[in-house]
């Protein structure tokens, strides 16, 4: 078998256990499935999973990284194209609140992994989740920039993590509904991306 054969064949078992793991945590609970449950599901032996992927542990946070991407995309066609910078930055903040909430999979996910919580994964900088993050917001970052509502001193960095501290708070509100979640954003979180010429 050729290299690239091989290597095909080995990202279609990951795929596949990976596949395989979703359906299982979903139908069974991140906490009561066994590895031996997602190779059954996957239609592989067990030391042959374990060739792919580090026990439990390694399973779960290849899972956490395969469902970023999705969160990512369910996140993007949220904010709305041809706003204003304020709102796609508050309708997509907005959303990525709801989208995490809803995502019961990867709230048990992380429960179940080293992983304190999603803002870990968005600020480390050595990590592909941060350049996902900086991927969703750099369009909206720089048409504020184009359009002069968006200080241009701000670095993306600066504004992704601060968005990300935000974000995080609104999530451990779930007594605050939609309508006062915009309301905190556009008084507190926007007059500080805005110069004083654009508020």
């Amino acid at each position: 078998m050729s290299k690239s054969a091989a290597k095909n064949r080995n990202a279609n078992v990951r795929r596949n256990v990976l596949d395989a793991a979703r359906t299982c945590f979903q139908r069974y609970g991140v906490a009561r499935t066994r590895v031996e449950d997602v190779a059954a599901a996957a239609g592989i032996s067990r030391p042959l999973l374990y060739l792919h992927f580090e026990g439990r542990a390694g399973l779960i946070e290849a899972l956490i990284d395969d469902e970023i991407p999705r969160f990512v995309e369910a996140n993007r066609a949220r904010i709305p194209r041809d706003a204003s910078f304020a709102e796609a930055f508050i309708e997509g903040s907005l959303a990525a609140i709801e989208i995490t909430r809803s995502n019961e999979l990867l709230a048990d996910l992380l429960d179940a992994s080293s992983i304190t919580n999603l803002t870990h994964l968005w600020l480390d900088r050595s990590r592909p989740q941060h350049a996902l993050a900086l991927g969703l917001w750099k369009p909206v970052f720089d048409h504020g920039r184009e359009t002069g509502e968006l200080r241009p001193e701000l670095s993306d960095d600066d504004i992704l993590e601060w968005l990300i501290y935000v974000q995080y708070i609104l999530l451990e509100r779930p007594d605050l509904d939609r309508a006062r979640q915009r309301e905190l954003i556009e008084t507190f979180v926007l007059p500080a991306l805005t110069p004083p010429a654009a508020r």
